[in-house]
């Protein structure tokens, strides 16, 4: 053999034989059974690398195609004992280790980190009792927690979404979208309820499984109106019996049961008290002030208030002439409520045989009387006076202020309301 060829053979058997212990030296670290192209029938995974240091166990990748693929053909009939794909594990159980772990973790730089598609396309279950199913988190506020959008709508346009806050959307933005709507069901009687909403530590609005709605603090810019059932053309009818349209109760340290606010009028235009009195910038009625008044036998009769042209402010008493003359004081009160700009009136009436009564002199405490054609007689007489309220600047019979549709003169207003529980209660002041 010539010297030459035989010194390149031994240079190339060294050659292969180093590469071939190289191949060798990397197969040792993985399962024996590995097989990059075959497959195996054993209960023990096809593959196994194990990282005994900090690297990662596998790592895959590919230029343009999925890095990764794994199947499982498992004829798993329910979540117990179904088989996954692609199982993820987190193993430390150590206390105070491992607590932001992540069985499954994905990331992407400008796409989806995890997407999952089935009859449920991603399903979290925390495995102890303060665990959590699902966790979301975003790096900004800018960002959402969670964003669903229904089929054929688009990502464009999504149906729900919880921002970093709190704040949920459920619907599409779009006038012409018929969606928004949020539904419970619950069945009615076992005091659990369907929507609370509270502020800091104080539950400030309720609804209960029946349909009751209780709330703290009841501002409306239209008006409330409730009570009346629905029926299926969606009109109301009033025919219910012992059906209260708007009950209204006082909460703890609250000492009015309602308050209007006029926008227009930038005040409080009517409120009630807890005592049931009402207060209101200008009260109007279509027929007579009535009140219940009781009687000694136990019943009430309807009583009619005085019409007058004007406001004003009455007061009646009872004096004594003593030689033909009385000076009668006004009530402090009264001296005090009433414009002293403008000339109260004194109606006198005697109780006695005498000339006649005048009234000499009215001031604004007190006025004086006096009997005609300078009799002296001592006789009682009752009084009584009729004076401008201070501060009460109304004309004179204005012209009403009733509107228009007060009077009904148009079709009453269809109500959509919700429809009342059977054996309804009052409801509950708001805990």
């Amino acid at each position: 053999m010539d010297r030459k060829l035989g010194a390149a053979a031994v240079a190339l058997a060294l050659l292969v034989g180093f590469g071939a212990g190289s191949a060798m030296t990397r197969v040792a670290s993985a399962d024996v059974s590995a097989n990059a192209d075959g497959s195996c029938g054993t209960s023990t995974p096809c593959l196994t690398e194990s990282n005994t240091a900090g690297g990662t166990g596998i790592k895959s990748t590919s230029s343009h195609g999925n890095g990764l693929i794994a199947t499982t053909k498992a004829t798993g009939s329910s979540s117990a004992n179904g088989a996954s794909a692609l199982l993820g594990q987190d193993l430390q159980t150590t206390n105070g280790k491992g607590l932001f772990n992540f069985g499954v973790t994905g990331t992407s730089t400008d796409g989806t980190g995890v997407q999952g598609s089935g009859a449920f396309g991603v399903s979290g279950v925390g495995s102890s009792a303060t665990g959590i199913g699902i966790f979301a988190s975003t790096a900004g506020t800018g960002g959402m927690l969670f964003e669903g959008s229904g089929s054929g709508i688009g990502s464009a346009s999504p149906v729900f979404t919880v921002n970093p806050y709190g704040q949920a959307t459920f619907g599409v933005a779009q006038a012409s979208a018929n969606t928004g709507r949020v539904r419970v069901n619950s069945s009615c009687g076992h005091s659990t309820n369907m929507y609370e909403g509270y502020s800091a530590s104080n539950l400030v609005f309720a609804v209960d499984d029946c349909g009751g709605v209780e709330t703290s603090l009841l501002q409306a810019t239209t008006g409330v109106i409730a009570g009346g059932v629905m029926s299926e053309n969606g009109l109301v009818s009033d025919d219910v019996a012992n059906l209260t349209n708007f009950i209204a109760s006082d909460a703890p340290n609250i000492t009015w049961l309602y308050q209007g606010y006029s926008t227009t009028a930038g005040k409080y235009t009517v409120e009630m008290g807890d005592s049931g009195s009402v207060y209101a910038r200008l009260f109007i009625t279509m027929n007579e002030l009535r009140v219940a008044q009781p009687t000694t036998t136990g019943s009430r009769v309807d009583t009619y208030a005085p019409q007058t042209a004007q406001p004003s402010l009455e007061d009646f008493g009872e004096a004594q002439l003593a030689n033909g003359s009385a000076t009668v004081a006004l009530d402090a009160k009264l001296a005090s409520a009433i414009d002293n700009s403008v000339r109260y009136y004194v109606m006198l009436t005697p109780e006695g045989d005498c000339r006649g009564l005048y009234v000499a002199q009215r001031n604004a405490t007190d006025f004086t009387v006096r009997e005609l054609q300078g009799g002296r007689s001592s006789i009682a007489f009752t009084y009584r006076i009729v004076a401008k309220p201070l501060g009460d600047d109304s004309p004179r019979l204005p012209q009403s202020a009733l509107p228009y549709g007060f009077e009904h003169r148009v079709p009453a207003p269809q109500r959509a309301l919700v429809r009342p529980r059977a054996n309804a209660t009052h409801p509950k002041p708001v805990r």
